[in-house]
Formats: C-alpha cells, sequence, structure tokens
C-alpha cells in the first residue's frame, strides 16, 4: 500500500543471499522496486475489474449440497438462503494520476502522485459452495455428501441445563422451548469475506537535485490512508 504504482518504473527479483548490498534481511533474495527518476509530463491511469460466478456446483453423493442449503432454508430461512444462480460481485476501481517536471539544467526532477482504489467485498453467502457452513458430524446417510452445520450460539438465545437444549420461545417471549438444530442454528459462514470491502487514498511527492557527479540530494513526501472492514 506504501507503493505507488505509477511511479514504479520496474522490479528487479535477485534470489539467492544479497546481505552484503542489502544488509542481513537479504539473506533469502531480494525483491527490489525502482522508482522513476526522471519522469516529465502527466500521466493518468484507471482500472476496473469484477467477478463473475455461475452457481452451479452440485458435488459428490447422491444428494447434492445446492438441495441441503434449499431445505435447511425451508426451516430456517432467516439464516440459510441458495444464492441466485448467476451473480457478479467484488467490483474494484482505481485511478491514478502522475505529473513530473525537470529542471532546465536536467540535473533535478520532481514527480507528484495522486492516487484512490475502491474495492467491494465478496462474502460466502453469494457463492453455493461455502453459502452454508459445513459440518463433518452427525452425517451417516450413505447418499449425503455435504451437511449444512452451524453455531447453536444464536439468537434469541441457547441454554443446556440436565442433558437438554432449549431457546426461548419467540411466540410468547418468555418462556422455553427444545432447541431444534434444523430450525435453531445461526449459519455463520455466508457473514464471513472471501475479499474484504476497503478504500485507499494515496498522495506523496518524490525530488532530487544532482550537486555533483558524487553528491545527489534528494527528498520524497508519502502519505496513505487505507481502511478495511472485517468480520468473522
Amino acid at each position: 500500500n506504501q507503493i505507488p504504482a505509477a511511479m514504479v518504473e520496474r522490479v528487479e527479483i535477485l534470489t539467492g543471499g544479497a546481505s552484503a548490498v542489502y544488509g542481513s534481511d537479504a539473506i533469502g533474495g531480494v525483491v527490489n522496486f525502482i522508482m522513476k527518476k526522471d519522469f516529465e509530463g502527466v500521466q493518468f491511469d484507471a482500472q476496473y475489474g469484477f467477478y463473475q460466478h455461475n452457481n452451479s456446483f452440485g458435488g459428490d453423493g447422491a444428494v447434492k449440497l445446492r438441495d441441503v442449503i434449499a431445505g435447511r432454508a425451508a426451516t430456517n430461512p432467516s439464516a440459510f438462503r441458495l444464492p441466485g444462480n448467476y451473480v457478479t460481485d467484488g467490483a474494484g476501481t482505481e485511478f491514478n494520476v502522475l505529473m513530473g517536471v525537470n529542471t532546465e539544467d536536467g540535473r533535478g526532477n520532481i514527480t507528484a502522485y495522486a492516487g484512490v482504489r475502491d474495492n467491494d467485498e465478496v462474502l460466502q453467502r453469494d457463492r453455493d459452495y461455502s453459502a452454508c457452513s459445513l459440518s463433518a458430524t452427525g452425517n451417516t446417510a450413505a447418499s449425503l455428501s455435504h451437511r449444512c452445520g452451524g453455531s447453536n450460539t444464536s439468537y434469541p438465545g441457547y441454554f443446556y441445563t440436565a442433558g437438554s437444549a432449549f431457546t426461548i420461545d419467540q411466540t410468547t417471549g418468555n418462556t422455553f422451548r427444545p432447541f431444534s438444530a434444523a430450525t435453531d442454528q445461526y449459519n455463520f459462514g455466508p457473514a464471513n469475506h472471501y475479499q474484504r470491502p476497503d478504500r485507499r487514498y494515496s498522495l506523496g511527492a518524490m525530488g532530487h537535485y544532482e550537486l555533483t557527479e558524487h553528491a545527489d540530494v534528494y527528498t520524497q513526501l508519502m502519505f496513505t490512508d487505507y481502511s478495511s472492514i472485517a468480520q468473522i
């Protein structure tokens, strides 16, 4: 995030030890980012991308995962949902501008840059193979290769006593009823990110001036503001 892509002239990969030149951290090799030193003019670049997915996963076994999710959605619609057949998401946009000028004698240069990047989220709920929290326990049916599980820590509460599990009856609001995994479990899988949403602003300038053939004065200013949301 700290390296402005528009300022990169090339990237060098040095394999093997390079500690003599770059210090002890370079014992396993070096990735060297060479920045543009004498850029002159104005450069704009932009990019846009997104993900497209067809939800058609079946899997092995006679009972397909999509059918399992649809069955759980029928008894627990607040926690289970089968995503649409065609999904586009995770859109990402990025825009950068680069401006540079050389001194009249050609011995100095200053280059400034600014950029913004914005990525949308991709959630597990929008992929049929992850729309439910898969469970490896309790799968006794030979025809069932996938089983949707979840968490007993669910709304409006889970209470266990004397070998039995209970939850609050939402019809009355103040009495208990037996807890049913088929209708009461919390499906935590869909809330997890495949791609976290993020936004990044970058701004900076780099300059240098050759005083003599043996002395070069340089300076740089770099500012980055990055924010992202994570949930699990």
